[in-house]
């Protein structure tokens, strides 16, 4: 329990920043990526692409909306973490963004219902990982109305805090 506090408290102190890079057109989030946890997942095979090393920042379009494509038909196997295919899923989405034509409406649609299929429940880096993704896709009211349904559900409070500060980002 001491761990996720710690990390929620710099998750808070993190917020600052990332208010800041939207504010001036960049992607956000607010958790780093804790490596460790990955190696817990004995059972779990590595993605076949570093996708945080292994893409170019400045990748065509057409590149990125394919690896998302691949992306997600590999997690429909059930051999990759679902935490991991949405770090992917955080760094695809993030290059797609630094594009002037940005994600089409029919793949942020798929990733959203990925998204919804595979909510975290009680890990919040990977809710970070997951409202992060939400939040740079192409902006709908099914989002918002998805994460208004997640608040009513038992949840922790720090998964409160986390969803109703995405709200937030949705609404500014």
């Amino acid at each position: 329990m001491t761990f996720l506090q710690r990390t929620f408290t710099s998750l808070v102190h993190a917020h600052a920043g990332r208010t800041q890079a939207q504010s001036q057109g960049q992607s956000f989030r607010c958790a780093p990526t804790f490596p460790v946890l990955r190696a817990l997942s004995i059972n779990m095979k590595p993605l076949p692409i570093d996708y945080e090393n292994g893409i170019p920042d400045y990748a065509e379009t057409h590149f990125l909306h394919k690896h998302i494509d691949d992306l997600l038909d590999l997690s429909n196997t059930g051999e990759y973490r679902d935490h991991d295919v949405c770090e992917g899923l955080w760094e695809l989405v993030v290059r797609i963004g630094n594009n002037p034509e940005g994600i089409d409406s029919s793949r942020s649609l798929r990733i959203f219902k990925w998204l919804k299929g595979h909510w975290p429940s009680g890990n919040i880096e990977y809710l970070d990982s997951a409202t992060a993704v939400l939040l740079n896709l192409r902006h709908s009211k099914s989002y918002i109305e998805f994460l208004q349904e997640k608040l009513t559900s038992e949840i922790s409070s720090d998964e409160v805090a986390m969803i109703k500060d995405a709200l937030s980002e949705f609404h500014a």
